[in-house]
């Protein structure tokens, strides 16, 4: 991928953020209220993918704003989106869906937990495979499941909290398998 092209993917995910910030709503959130899966949202905030059309239409729909407002860079995106009828009734529906939603972060998130309580510690200095993160927030007296884990650790790579790379996969007993898997680090 070109630096231009690498630069308007960048600034295209910033957009989706913005737009995301403006609602109100985690990956998980906009996930559930477009019916666009979190792993391609996770890829278009990342610059796996590059936002389509048809997938702009979708988010704007699903706001009530023209979604190829998206692709203007040099138009704000609008405020107004955090007021749709829509996203007040989704808000409605599922508020005791506290993973959907901003402001219930510091409450409910094992990503906040990782990212204000692991995360200034030395821990992941070195890279970590998910079930050792699983591992060392049980020892915290926090319990998540390894796929939460793993989302938790991706939304912060996202962030560029944290960096991940595909390795082989260790095993508990410290041998190595074939199947490759994320690690992450700072």
């Amino acid at each position: 991928m070109s630096k231009v092209n690498s630069d308007y993917s960048n600034a295209i995910a910033e957009r989706i953020k913005t737009i995301m910030q403006i609602a109100g709503l985690e990956i998980l959130g906009i996930s559930k209220l477009t019916g666009i899966s979190d792993s391609h949202i996770y890829s278009l905030l990342n610059g796996r993918r590059n936002l389509t059309d048809e997938v702009a239409k979708i988010i704007g729909h699903s706001l009530e704003f023209d979604g190829m407002l998206i692709f203007k860079l040099n138009k704000d995106v609008p405020s107004s989106i955090g007021k749709s009828l829509q996203l007040i009734r989704f808000k409605e529906v599922y508020k005791h869906n506290t993973e959907y939603f901003l402001d219930t972060k510091i409450d409910r998130k094992g990503s906040a937990f990782i990212e204000y309580e692991l995360l200034p510690t030395p821990f992941f200095q070195e890279p970590r495979y998910t079930w050792e993160v699983q591992v060392e927030c049980k020892l915290l007296k926090k319990i998540y499941t390894s796929n939460e884990v793993n989302r938790y650790l991706k939304y912060l790579v996202v962030r560029k909290l944290l960096k991940s790379e595909k390795r082989k996969i260790k095993r508990r007993n410290g041998t190595f398998g074939e199947r490759m898997v994320d690690v992450f680090w700072k």
